[in-house]
């Protein structure tokens, strides 16, 4: 038996339907040249559910990657929480479930989380009928992925029995989507983050910029520690995003809401907006992958008519090509509205 017992982790906000358009990365002097590419199809299915019935709560995920360069993969991991405070936390998973486009119909043992010891099993009967059908391209420092994705609804239940207790989850509010897509990866023989610190590298120098600004700067040489940090999400859903070689933007507020739009930047952006205050910097919000599914951020914040609010904008932390601690950089195009 392979056990895969992880906590819960915060999800990147899920694909909605509809196409994307990418805008055209312009060439400046210090673009990234690709000596090659390589290209690698890549199909899947993901099924994330959380639960919490009367008699227990947890979460299941799982997830299979067909791919091309032979680095495929597919788990199911779960955790089932009883709320009988005499039960044991179940745990259990399985590397290469039955998950397909149209169902996840399979089993795998379960544990005792706190001993490892078998006490049962997990079945999975569930089908997929799919929804929206929508069309991605999202672009990253070295790697554009473009595809076809499906939302699914799905119907059926978990059952985790053991010889103690018995516990049903229906798995009607599950989410689902499945995706077709190719992974083109550019090699870049051009230069690296260049060493020229940028006006803008911290808060106070942000470049002051106004309602229907266009901006385009080359963050390559910001530092690489982010100055405030990018809260996502609000209460006990929130959590900090990690980001990078951020370049800062002050504005003033109009009494309505302000639109920061990097979209057509030729990097994964991490968006944040902060209100200037007595205490120091009060986050607005941030925002990772937009809501039509593009990986350049696009952020809107309500703002009070005359005040200062500074704009932090970076990179993902993590590159295909490159150290996977260092911020992705590059051409920001930014616009406001």
């Amino acid at each position: 038996m392979t056990t895969h017992a992880t906590p819960t982790t915060k999800r990147r906000p899920r694909l909605v339907a509809t196409a994307v358009i990418l805008a055209t990365v312009l060439a400046v002097p210090h673009s990234i040249s690709a000596a090659a590419s390589t290209v690698v199809k890549v199909n899947g299915t993901d099924l994330s559910c959380e639960f919490d019935t009367a008699t227990a709560g947890g979460f299941m995920f799982a997830i299979t990657r067909e791919r091309t360069d032979e680095n495929s993969f597919a788990f199911v991991d779960m955790v089932i929480e009883p709320t009988d405070p005499s039960a044991p936390t179940i745990v259990g998973g399985k590397d290469g479930p039955a998950l397909t486009s149209t169902g996840f119909h399979d089993s795998w043992d379960v544990a005792n989380d706190a001993t490892g010891d078998l006490i049962g099993t997990a079945t999975v009967d569930a089908s997929f009928t799919r929804t929206n059908t929508f069309q991605v391209r999202r672009v990253y420092q070295h790697s554009t992925q473009m595809g076809i994705f499906e939302d699914v609804t799905v119907s059926g239940r978990l059952t985790v029995a053991t010889a103690a207790a018995t516990y049903l989850f229906d798995l009607s509010g599950c989410e689902g989507f499945t995706q077709d897509r190719l992974d083109v990866a550019h090699h870049p023989n051009g230069p690296k983050a260049d060493t020229t610190t940028p006006a803008n590298d911290e808060p106070g120098g942000a470049t002051v910029v106004t309602v229907g600004a266009q901006v385009q700067e080359w963050t390559g040489g910001a530092s690489i520690e982010a100055e405030a940090p990018c809260i996502i999400g609000t209460g006990d859903e929130a959590f900090e995003f990690p980001l990078g070689r951020t370049v800062w933007f002050a504005i003033t507020g109009t009494g309505a809401s302000i639109t920061v739009d990097p979209r057509g930047s030729d990097f994964d952006t991490v968006v944040a907006a902060y209100a200037v205050g007595d205490d120091g910097l009060n986050g607005l919000g941030c925002v990772d992958d937009d809501d039509v599914g593009q990986a350049q951020g696009l952020l809107t914040f309500d703002t009070s008519a005359g005040g200062t609010y500074l704009i932090q904008i970076g990179g993902v932390i993590g590159n295909l090509l490159s150290d996977s601690d260092d911020p992705q950089w590059g051409r920001l195009r930014l616009q406001t509205s």
